[in-house]
């Protein structure tokens, strides 16, 4: 089964696009970008909900199935859109890119950050710092205005990339994911580069964000 073109798909998710979105991902291996199509389905049941209804119960059986970080919320985020009800918590689109950083960074440097819930940032924790920014430091007391990422540091997108890696049918593909790997952490450098670039591709780091 051929894979799916991830720069279609998120073209046609930002032009609000359900006809564009559900030729994109019909016939195409979904199962690497479930978080990246889930995040389509609301759209796509909203104006095209026959032909959406399909798709929509497909994701949340192999994100079911998948059971990977963030894909329980987002099942049950599709199937709300499946029968019509609220969500319950409060979407907030995120830089994937800093999200990564946040949560993903060097454990001994931070212990996480934050997401500020009205202005959609995400701030390490020295912007919170009197220490480091003075009286300009953000205030971090406002529950409905921040919340609160602890950071996991790198090993869970080691085992994300050899999770990756495993479900891949191109052996050379697979091999080449599969050899940085080896001897962790010995090889972090030319990992790290090949785990950023898989991140890139996928983009499949975390859905929208959901408090």
């Amino acid at each position: 089964m051929p894979g799916l073109d991830l720069s279609e798909l998120r073209e046609a998710i930002a032009a609000g696009d359900a006809a564009r979105f559900l030729a994109a991902v019909t016939g195409r291996d979904i199962d690497d970008t479930l978080q990246q199509v889930g995040a389509g389905i609301p759209m796509a049941l909203e104006q095209r909900r026959q032909e959406a209804e399909s798709v929509a119960m497909s994701v949340i059986n192999r994100l079911t199935w998948r059971g990977g970080a963030g894909d329980r919320l987002l099942a049950e985020d599709v199937l709300a859109g499946l029968g019509r009800m609220p969500l319950t918590g409060r979407v907030v689109p995120v830089d994937l890119d800093m999200l990564s950083t946040v949560l993903e960074g060097d454990l001994d440097l931070s212990t996480g950050g934050y997401v500020d819930l009205r202005t959609r940032q995400v701030y390490d924790d020295s912007p919170t710092d009197p220490r480091m920014v003075g009286e300009d430091a953000a205030d971090v007391e406002e529950p409905d205005r921040w919340l609160r990422l602890n950071r996991t540091g790198s090993r869970n997108g080691w085992r994300d990339m050899a999770a990756f890696a495993e479900r891949q049918h191109d052996e050379a593909l697979r091999g080449g994911l599969a050899g940085p790997r080896d001897g962790w952490p010995g090889h972090r450098s030319e990992a790290g580069r090949v785990n950023q670039n898989l991140r890139a591709a996928r983009m499949e780091l975390a859905g929208p964000f959901v408090d």
